[in-house]
């Protein structure tokens, strides 16, 4: 599969506290966009724990990174724009 040309469809971005220092929430419908997605992961940022980790929802996956940088290129390399990106209030956005 080549992760070169998958854009996943971006919902929205926030900063945690803890371990993790971002989450970014993309829009996985099926099955087949789900096994690009951990398969992208995986090849671009390693191990599922060491500098990110998916919690799944219905629709889609959070993903939490370690890094700033390493959330930053995620979004820039394989996300586009949602069709309904969530809002949230400008004091709780964090952009990258």
């Amino acid at each position: 599969v080549s992760s070169m040309h998958t854009k996943f469809e971006f919902v929205y971005s926030k900063p945690l506290e803890g371990r993790w220092n971002q989450l970014i929430n993309v829009a996985l419908p099926n099955r087949v966009l789900r096994n690009k997605f951990v398969k992208l992961l995986s090849s671009q940022y390693g191990v599922i724990g060491d500098r990110y980790s998916i919690r799944w929802a219905d629709a889609g996956a959070d993903v939490r990174f370690l890094s700033e940088s390493d959330a930053a290129s995620f979004i820039m390399l394989y996300t586009q724009k949602a069709d309904r990106v969530r809002k949230y209030p400008s004091h709780h956005y964090h952009g990258i």
